[in-house]
């Protein structure tokens, strides 16, 4: 069993990762999907629907890909807790 210390610790590795990920994905979509107005970047709808939804998808992806596959994401591997089944499938 992990201790709360741990658990929070892997969170905010994990939340800063996936800030990284995020603020380069969504630079991305507004630079292809924003409109440029002089010296400004306008973010359209467009924009903003694609990003959110590119986010939700690596979000969801990251947590459930990595631990399902690895039993860690990259925050819980680092700090050293795993994800274990306790019982066995029928």
């Amino acid at each position: 069993m992990a201790s709360l210390g741990d658990r929070f610790i892997a969170f905010v590795l994990d939340t800063l990762a996936l800030f990284g990920v995020f603020t380069i994905v969504d630079a991305w979509v507004f630079m292809r999907w924003g409109t440029v107005d002089g010296t400004e970047l306008k973010l359209t709808s467009a924009s903003l629907l694609i990003a959110g939804i590119l986010n939700a998808v690596i979000l969801f992806g990251y947590g459930w890909l990595l631990e399902t596959g690895f039993g860690a994401t990259l925050g819980k591997a680092m700090v050293g807790i795993r994800v274990v089944r306790t019982t066995h499938r029928n």
